[in-house]
């Protein structure tokens, strides 16, 4: 058996099962602990892996090497067919790909010593999450098929057959067995506060080589009291400089508070990272995203003066989004020639707005001739593809500026952009719109907008950023509560309720309070959260599961108890539908209501309807968990 700390990552091994003991603990002192028994002990053969790991000691651990991403070349929607030296079940992409690449030479992965993983086909859509390594590569073979039998499979070439340092790490890994497992905190962004562009001269008390910026933010969080990381037990690190070209990580206990005259605010190749007292979940102004902006440069799209334009609302966008936060990646593309999309801006951060615009602007609409869109489109896919390999982002977002006339087949970027890899926004520029185009280009229809004032779209599109701020759409059709919960259940409609009385209230705000209700969650076969009615999982939805998955797993579906707690349950529980609470009052309306009735004064008119502190409810969009 064994026993996993969250936190700390840390791992115990036991000779002991939970049968052989009466010490298995589970309350509160266990919270943030998972306890495993090995149902396997005995087991030469994995379930599920068709009998290919025999034995052991042939299994491996499965390590992610940073940057592996960048050694392969991938063919979506491909395979290697007639070819296969080793099978990997239950892997994710990078691991299967760190896997190959580890069989270099002087190691025996395959039947023969120094026989070399040279590609992968990459099977994520099953339920396996099957890896096969090959030792042939594309150009060894005439059997690469790409047709809609390989629809959702992967084939990567590998580029670094003969590398013993993986690039961009100038030369730190010398061999492939010093990598080390990519451990990263979740969310441990938000336990630092970020200065661009500047570092603590003077002090270092540890340096990592070849990690990620979220590595090394993981590292110097788990330093902390307790530990000897450094020469002093006890001593935290407070802060890290960290160098993105060289992947240099500079721990230190010192902070720029206690020494802000070693502090330099002018080192343009480094960031500095403070350690907070507690982390900030969901804080917007500590949200590290790509901005990819992807303008139609086509002769019958956009007129020079749409597409300056364009321009204009690219600038307006991202300042808009600089109040928010500064720590924002660029990259502008013009597209729709015969010829590659162009990358006109390459991926990019600017000290100031002033260098973004001198950048911005100087880009002139090139008047492309229609005809290749939709391979365009495949294209900017494999950017962002990049661009979320080689960068620690919390979001990637791509925006389409264009009319939608004149493309050609884009049912392939349809599909890749259904997976929901990516988020996507269509802005519509011109006076004739192609709306069908323009939906498919767009995530989701929240994401359609159509271009009026610069000002507004960049309005629209920044109060994305910070979902929870307040706003509350209401649907202006009241309807009786079985036809609205059909309704919305029928169609993943979000919509505010304006309850009918008080009585009415009461009664539904009182059987939530007596007993859990579900929040319509729940995991598919793959290990996702889903809605039930296959609804879009939302960025601001993702937070919240981003919480859970820090929790204690006990079940596939989420309860919401009161007061305010959501936790992990069996699914096969039977509890009421769910629905979120918007408050009546305010702190200070609450206030007043109180003082009003300590001076026995007029009670303060709150409206029409006045229930206990609640006026409405608002459908999550979902059933429950029990259908």
């Amino acid at each position: 058996m064994l026993i996993m700390f969250r936190e700390s990552s840390e791992c115990i091994l036991n000779s002991k099962s939970k049968d052989e003991v009466d010490f298995i603990v589970s309350n509160e002192l266990s919270f943030g602990v998972d306890f495993y028994d090995n149902e396997c002990i005995f087991d030469t053969v994995l379930p599920n892996t068709n009998g290919v790991a025999t034995h052991r000691a042939e299994l491996q651990i499965s390590d992610i090497i940073p940057g592996v991403r960048s050694c392969f070349t991938k063919y979506r929607h491909s395979s290697l067919v007639g070819y296969l030296d080793k099978i990997l079940d239950n892997v994710t992409e990078r691991e299967c790909l760190s896997e190959c690449w580890r069989c270099g030479e002087n190691t025996q992965c395959f039947n023969q010593i120094d026989e070399m993983c040279k590609s992968v086909t990459y099977y994520g859509f099953r339920e396996s999450s099957e890896c096969i390594l090959n030792s042939k590569s594309k150009d060894e073979v005439d059997s690469i098929v790409s047709n809609e039998l390989s629809f959702g499979v992967d084939f990567y070439d590998n580029e670094c057959i003969f590398d013993t340092v993986l690039p961009n790490t100038n030369g730190v890994a010398t061999h492939r067995a010093e990598l080390q497992i990519s451990n990263i905190i979740p969310g441990v962004r938000s336990c630092f506060t970020k200065y661009r562009h500047s570092s603590l001269v003077g002090y270092l008390d540890k340096i990592l080589d070849n990690v990620t910026e979220r590595e090394c933010l993981s590292e110097c969080w788990r330093c902390g009291e307790n530990t000897q990381c450094f020469s002093q037990i006890d001593e935290m690190c407070k802060s890290v400089t960290y160098y993105g070209t060289s992947k240099q990580c500079i721990m230190t206990s010192k902070t720029k508070r206690v020494n802000p005259g070693f502090f330099d605010a002018t080192e343009n190749l480094s960031d500095f990272f403070e350690r907070r007292r507690d982390c900030t979940y969901e804080n917007c102004e500590d949200l590290e995203i790509g901005l990819i902006f992807v303008l139609d440069g086509s002769d019958s799209s956009l007129a020079p003066d749409s597409f300056n334009r364009s321009l204009i609302l690219v600038d307006k966008t991202i300042t808009e989004i600089h109040e928010t936060t500064e720590f924002w990646r660029l990259l502008i593309i013009q597209l729709g020639s015969i010829e590659p999309s162009v990358v006109e801006i390459p991926v990019s951060t600017f000290n100031t707005l002033d260098d973004m615009r001198n950048s911005l602007y100087s880009i002139s609409w090139r008047n492309f001739s229609d005809g290749r869109q939709g391979e365009s489109l495949l294209e900017v896919v494999q950017i962002v593809d990049q661009i979320k390999s080689n960068y620690d982002l919390d979001y990637s977002w791509v925006f389409f500026i264009t009319n939608g006339l004149n493309f050609d087949k884009i049912d392939e970027f349809v599909q890749i952009k259904n997976r929901k890899e990516f988020t996507s926004f269509a802005i519509g520029v011109g006076d004739e719109l192609n709306f069908p185009i323009l939906e498919q280009l767009a995530t989701s229809n929240d994401h359609l907008i159509h271009a009026q004032s610069p000002e507004m779209v960049a309005k629209q599109v920044s109060a994305k950023l910070c979902v929870n701020n307040g706003i509350v759409f209401q649907s202006k059709q009241t309807n009786d509560w079985d036809t609205t919960l059909q309704n919305f259940h029928e169609n993943g409609i979000r919509r505010a309720i304006p309850l009918k009385n008080s009585a009415l209230a009461s009664q539904t705000f009182q059987l939530i309070k007596e007993e859990p209700v579900w929040l319509g969650l729940h995991r598919d076969e793959f290990g996702k959260m889903i809605w039930d009615n296959e609804a879009e999982i939302s960025e601001y939805d993702q937070k919240l599961l981003n919480h859970l998955e820090t929790g204690v797993d006990t079940g596939d579906c989420i309860l919401w108890l009161q007061p305010k707690k959501w936790i992990q349950s069996k699914c096969s529980l039977k509890y009421r539908y769910v629905c979120n609470l918007k408050p009546l009052q305010t702190i200070n309306e609450k206030l007043v209501q109180l003082v009003n009735k300590s001076t026995n004064l007029p009670e303060t008119s709150l409206g029409s309807t006045t229930v206990s502190g609640v006026e409405e409810l608002i459908p999550f969009g979902v059933s429950s968990a029990t259908g």
